[in-house]
């Protein structure tokens, strides 16, 4: 078989590849937390998660299992990705001599658990980790990742967002952000309706599959990413219409976990426009990834073929029909795949006024996520792909 430049470097280059987060997966996985979490880190632990978990249980639920380890713990209730909360709760880790930090939620929730403990290692303004390779965090506290739903997989990786004061969107990635410990348990989902499910899997999704699709050399990514395509597609359906179906729950929580592992790679323009658009609006970034996907793989289909025929097979697409054929086959099996999922299928839907449009663009230019995208995007075209969504 011949390789193409799509299976090796275009260049002779060194590749770097992590994949070191130990997991505690399938149901009832949370009660091997108590075993585990003595030998990561020491003293109290901050259980960091926001109102809604809080209140369905889940948070006192991993607090009982750390007791079960005589590891004594608080629960923070208000976290959120904005500056203002992410400094509050650095200041209560500080405050009350904790010595780790349990993020249990969503991506949201965990994404403020590495915030606290970046916070902790680093105090002062989140401007600062603009340049976060000249910041030390190697004091950082451990953090344990249990999310309570699917989504990008941000147990899995050192990389978190926040918004500014100034309302971008800031990320950072760092390695001693990184969770020593990730808790996936289907069970801890049960609770989801079938639109926040459709939302959750939507982004895991969007996330593999523009994994799968960068421009970055990582075959242990996209043999990750492009499995969780394949996962998402059967079991999201399934979950929409019977959200309380474990298996299909496990699933989504595996491509969840392969979305943040391949994400390794580098995303590219679909999930700069969905941070930016999301810095603007209440609803979550994985809703907007999951609105502008397709009209980026467009933007984007001329670079990608033959790895979006390759999509459409993990899709299910047995035509055997040629390359350009079968990846337009794709970006129309994730069209309807998204069509038929009870979420908002515009921008117009989501409180993004067109006059924003132009704002969005130039921020999703800025977005380090952009640069690894299979194409370089000029702000033209990531405006066409914008419109073509609202």
């Amino acid at each position: 078989m011949k390789l193409t430049p799509a299976d090796l470097p275009p260049e002779a280059r060194v590749a770097e590849m992590t994949f070191p987060t130990k997991i505690f997966f399938g149901p009832g996985a949370l009660r091997r937390l108590s075993a585990a979490v003595g030998a990561l880190g020491s003293g109290r632990a901050l259980v960091v998660t926001d109102p809604g978990v809080a209140k369905a249980g889940l948070a006192a639920r991993v607090a009982e299992e750390l007791g079960r380890a005589g590891v004594g713990c608080e629960t923070w209730a208000e976290a959120s990705l904005h500056e203002k909360a992410l400094s509050k709760g650095a200041e209560r880790f500080r405050a009350g001599g904790f010595g780790r930090v349990v993020g249990v939620g969503g991506g949201a929730a965990l994404d403020a658990a590495k915030w606290v403990a970046a916070l902790a290692a680093s105090p002062g303004p989140l401007e600062r980790f603009k340049a976060a390779d000249g910041i030390d965090l190697s004091s950082a506290p451990p953090v344990v990742a249990v999310p309570t739903a699917p989504g990008a997989g941000t147990e899995v990786n050192g990389t978190a967002v926040a918004s500014l004061e100034s309302g971008r969107r800031l990320r950072v990635s760092n390695a001693h952000l990184l969770p020593r410990l990730a808790v996936c348990d289907a069970d801890l989902c049960l609770g989801l309706t079938a639109e926040q499910l459709a939302v959750a899997g939507l982004e895991a999704f969007a996330s593999c599959v523009e994994a799968y699709l960068s421009g970055g050399f990582h075959p242990l990514a996209d043999a990750l990413a492009i499995d969780g395509v394949g996962r998402v597609a059967r079991s999201l359906p399934v979950s929409v219409l019977r959200p309380r179906d474990v298996s299909a729950l496990s699933d989504l929580l595996v491509a969840s976990l392969e979305a943040g592992m391949a994400a390794e790679k580098g995303l590219g323009a679909c999930r700069a426009l969905a941070h930016a658009l999301a810095s603007r609006s209440k609803a979550p970034h994985g809703l907007f990834a999951g609105v502008v996907l397709t009209s980026v793989l467009e933007l984007n289909r001329g670079a990608t073929t033959a790895r979006l025929a390759r999509v459409a097979v993990a899709l299910g697409d047995n035509s055997l029909s040629r390359q350009e054929v079968l990846a337009g086959n794709a970006i129309e099996r994730i069209r309807r795949l998204v069509a038929a999922l009870p979420v908002p299928k515009r921008l117009g839907e989501l409180e993004v006024a067109e006059d924003d449009l132009g704002p969005v663009a130039d921020e999703a230019l800025a977005e380090g996520w952009q640069q690894p995208s299979p194409r370089k995007c000029s702000k033209a075209d990531l405006l066409g792909a914008l419109r073509d969504s609202f």
